[in-house]
């Protein structure tokens, strides 16, 4: 059995070299999808930590006074 050629030895190393070239296409998706996946999740962390109204900063069109009345009344409102 082990010397004699069964006639499909061609037919399996082309599909094994089908096989593989599809397990290779896909590895490199993933990888760049899990790339893609990191670069979102690193630049919401970002966008967040700076995001220009996230806290005591002025707002677009707001005026100094507008802003630091916000702000008082603000505090006000959490210290009662």
């Amino acid at each position: 059995l082990y010397g004699r050629s069964t006639g499909d030895e061609d037919k399996v190393r082309r599909g094994n070299a089908a096989l593989s070239a599809a397990i290779t296409a896909l590895t490199a998706q993933m990888a760049a999808f899990s790339t893609q996946l990191n670069n979102n999740a690193y630049n919401n962390v970002n966008n967040n930590r700076n995001h220009p109204n996230r806290g005591g900063e002025h707002t677009h069109g707001e005026s100094d006074l507008e802003y630091y009345e916000r702000r008082y009344y603000k505090r006000l409102k959490d210290d009662y």
